[in-house]
Formats: structure tokens, sequence, C-alpha cells
């Protein structure tokens, strides 16, 4: 196990403890989309946690994103500078993925259904996502894909691809890499 991604209602102190116990860094699943005001009071709260970074989710595996307005305005309040990375979940897809690195500038987007056909993975619908991360910036290491969730996976050398869930990471900055995606 390389990180704990935590979905659940932990608190600030079940973080800490799983870091200092583990060695290992930690990833706070918020579940956002009930009401963007709401969803911005919850992110603000956990801006400043020990957690090594975010994600925000519908939560709900519905396949649907949630409503960004939330988390644009703050975006715009930070000029993009987040102060902790996060990763971008919930209904995200090719058809949507250029629109979220404009809006929300994610560390890393988390794609599950959204590249997947009747329940497996879907390598065209993989690599289109990847090709869309590539059009948004030429620096396309700075962004992370992971595709989480059941089905074949290509072997490769490109972006970390994981079929039981996040452990592999982004080939161009150095980091672990278990299985990848050719493109």
């Amino acid at each position: 196990i390389d990180l704990a991604q935590l979905h659940g209602q932990e608190s600030e102190e079940d973080v800490m403890f799983i870091k200092a116990s583990t060695g290992k860094q930690v990833i706070k699943a918020l579940k956002l989309g009930e009401d963007p005001r709401v969803d911005r009071f919850l992110v603000e709260a956990w801006l400043d946690s020990s957690a090594d970074y975010l994600l925000f989710d519908a939560g709900t595996g519905s396949g649907k994103i949630f409503d960004w307005s939330g988390l644009q305005e703050l975006d715009a309040e930070l000029g993009g500078n987040w102060p902790k990375e996060f990763f971008l979940a919930g209904g995200l897809h090719p058809g949507n993925l250029r629109e979220a690195f404009q809006v929300l500038h994610p560390y890393a987007v988390d794609l599950s259904s959204g590249v997947e056909t009747e329940g497996t993975k879907d390598l065209q619908k993989m690599r289109q996502a990847v090709v869309d991360g590539q059009l948004h910036d030429l620096r396309v290491h700075k962004y992370h894909l992971y595709f989480l969730g059941t089905g074949f996976i290509e072997q490769g050398d490109y972006y970390a691809v994981d079929a039981d869930g996040l452990s592999g990471a982004c080939a161009p900055c150095d980091q672990k890499v278990r299985h990848g995606l050719k493109v």
C-alpha cells in the first residue's frame, strides 16, 4: 500500500493517526454536490488538514458531475493556486475532461465509469482521456489520470492505471507506476 484514500467520516485526528502509524500519504475524499455553498465551506475546512491530498467527488457512483460553482468561486479567489493539491472525481469522461482542467485546475482526475463501456474499461475512451489531458496543457505530466475500477488494462509506460485502486502515478513525473497506458 502506497497511500490510503479515506471516504468516510474521518476526522483530522484520524488522518493524523493513519499518517503517523503507517508513514504513508493520505487522500481525504469529500462528498460534494448537495449545495455549492456547503461544498465550499467543507472544502475550506479541510484545506489546512494534514491530508496530503483532497479528493472532491459526488460520492454517489452515479457517473454524473456535481455542481462545481462553489469550487469555481474558491478557485477564482485562490487564483488557481490551491494550498493543497486535489483530485477531481464524479462523472468525468473524455467529453468533459478539458473543461474540468480549465475550470478547476485539479492536480489529478479520477476516472471510472466515464471510461467504461458496459462495465469494462474501454481502452479507446482511456486513450481519449489522456489526449484530452495533453491538449489542455503541454506540461501534461502536471496532471495525473487515474482509471479506477475493474476490467482489462493494457500494459504500457505512460499514465498510471490500476484496476484495484489508486496505487500508480504519472510516469513522466518519475513516480511509482505499476500499470500504464500507452498512447
